[in-house]
């Protein structure tokens, strides 16, 4: 995906993973509360709540969050923050 555009005068981070990655028709899934891809049992459980209140908080930091991957490549999450005046 693409950086989006709102993203201009804002820092951007990135984390990756070398885990089993998402495909993009999943994208959307990733970041609902509670929602799993995969069964409690697989990949070491998890409620499906971790991504979901990281967009929150970004977004209240008036930032984005998407996620950039492929099956079995990883995947990478990038998150915005206003890029702010040195003090």
């Amino acid at each position: 995906m693409a950086t989006p555009p709102e993203a201009a005068r804002h820092t951007i981070l990135v984390v990756k993973d070398n885990g089993i990655g998402i495909s993009p028709k999943r994208y959307g899934h990733v970041f609902r509360m509670f929602r799993r891809l995969h069964s409690r049992e697989e990949f070491g459980g998890g409620t499906g709540a971790g991504l979901t209140f990281v967009q929150k908080l970004v977004e209240r930091h008036q930032g984005q969050v998407w996620v950039d991957s492929l099956p079995g490549t990883g995947s990478s999450f990038y998150f915005t923050l206003p890029a702010g005046e040195a003090s």
